[in-house]
């Protein structure tokens, strides 16, 4: 059996999902390829990921539709906290705070979890017509000819379409199948993730406490609640996930504090191996790669969705205009037009990410003397704090 369309999107995550509702609101067919199953994926239960959504990436998701669902179950940014230290080595003096209501009116973004994400985007892309979801499919080979691209599934269906976006995660397999080159690095670090509930208001304040083995981050959940990004290095985190709870909760307690009164575990504790990855190219061959099927970033900037969402945005402003002209939008130039835009944005969050890791997941006497000089820089110059928070907002490194 043949199904034709004239994009496939390999991957139904919370960037394919969006990828194939910004692509069929241009009135191209849409062709999703998933090789789970996307109602299980959409099931609300805490895994870990408190993803941040910025003003840009929310004005997206407004524009898809999905927004007003998500917001009922997002918590505001109103304040963020950055601490060189924290409780487990006594109260830093040193620390940057940033306060929304110096900006505007609007919070710095919103958590929400991304299974709730998951579960909007699915929604809203099964009642889309010009979209056709394959679940439970697995791509076993490529065809690629001068007009457009074939997949063969297990079964031998054939998909067929001018352009094929790989947006199937870190371990792409469309990504390997195209033999697109991925170089990746590991922190050695592992992000270790868990749910919270305490007694006392949170009032929408994210805390980033910076400690030797990596960063330390307090992400407030609706209600009494919070998430924790606890990053270790390998050999610690894997120690701590075979400790018993006990272990974990006084471990977490000595780095969460006493602010918010006594804590309660409410998850168990997920864990996520770090690693920063970058594919040689973004697009060939009529093949293109969006979100983490393209790069990975380190989670210290909280923006590694947002950066997706910007890839979308990019594949759809280059997209329209050859699609609207009646051109071939899986041909050379669009890819290459693609990759270029994009290039220099994952870049700079790279070398971003990479550098703040370097200098805050760090010990060094003078590293640590001369961050503190910097967080005090900024929390004496307002205007210079408001340059960064109207940046965070929007995600945007310039």
């Amino acid at each position: 059996m043949n199904y034709k369309a004239d994009i496939i999107i390999v991957g139904g995550g919370g960037i394919g999902l969006c990828t194939a509702l910004e692509l069929a609101s241009l009135g191209m067919s849409v062709i999703i390829i998933e090789s789970g199953c996307l109602e299980k994926k959409g099931k609300v239960a805490f895994d870990g990921r408190n993803i941040a959504l910025n003003d840009t990436t929310i004005s997206f998701l407004s524009r898809l539709g999905v927004w007003n669902n998500l917001k009922k179950n997002s918590q505001a940014i109103n304040d963020i906290i950055v601490s060189d230290g924290s409780v487990i080595s006594g109260a830093s003096d040193s620390f940057l705070h940033f306060d929304h209501r110096r900006i505007g009116d609007k919070p710095f973004g919103y958590f929400v979890l991304y299974p709730y994400i998951l579960k909007a985007l699915t929604e809203k892309t099964i009642e889309t017509d010009n979209i056709k979801i394959f679940q439970q499919k697995t791509i076993k080979n490529i065809n690629i000819t001068k007009n457009h691209v074939e997949l063969f599934d297990n079964l031998g269906t054939c998909f067929e379409a001018r352009l094929v976006i790989g947006a199937d995660g870190k371990n792409s397999h469309i990504r390997n199948l195209s033999h697109i080159d991925y170089d990746i690095k590991s922190y050695h670090q592992t992000a270790l993730v868990c749910s919270l509930k305490h007694d006392k208001p949170h009032h929408g304040i994210a805390q980033e406490y910076f400690l030797p083995s990596g960063p330390f981050a307090i992400l407030p959940m609706p209600e009494n609640h919070t998430s924790i990004v606890w990053i270790e290095r390998d050999d610690y985190a894997k120690a701590l996930l075979a400790s018993d709870k006990e272990v974990l909760v006084y471990e977490i307690e000595r780095r969460f504090g006493l602010y918010l009164g006594n804590i309660q575990m409410e998850s168990n504790m997920f864990s996520y191996p770090l690693v920063r990855g970058k594919a040689k190219t973004l697009a060939q061959n009529r093949i293109l790669l969006v979100g983490d099927a393209a790069h990975t970033i380190h989670p210290i900037s909280g923006q590694g969705y947002n950066l997706g969402i910007r890839d979308v945005m990019g594949v759809s402003k280059i997209i329209s205009q050859y699609y609207r002209a009646g051109l071939d939008f899986g041909s050379p130039q669009p890819l290459n037009e693609y990759h270029n835009e994009r290039l220099n944005d994952i870049e700079k969050f790279m070398m971003v990410t990479d550098g703040l890791n370097r200098i805050f997941s760090n010990s060094n006497p003078i590293l640590r003397f001369s961050r503190r000089v910097g967080l005090d820089i900024v929390n004496h110059i307002p205007k210079l704090r408001e340059f960064i928070s109207k940046s965070a907002m929007q995600g945007e490194i310039n």
